[in-house]
């Protein structure tokens, strides 16, 4: 005998981790933010470097 349709013991379509690879999506794209905001942060210990990417970018207008 078979279990009846939404019976216990039956799977959706998506399967019991249907919603896991959107929650892995959001965390890589959180921890993409947030490694490029800390790249941003670190670059302005060297004054140096933000000056000469400043130039750069004022260049191109």
């Amino acid at each position: 005998m078979s279990a009846a349709p939404g019976g216990a013991g039956t799977v959706g379509p998506g399967g019991a981790d249907a919603p896991r690879p959107r929650r892995l999506l959001r965390l890589a794209l959180w921890l993409a933010a947030l490694a490029a905001l800390a790249a941003v942060a670190l670059s302005y210990l060297n004054p140096h470097r933000m000056h000469d990417l400043a130039t750069r970018l004022w260049a191109c207008f």
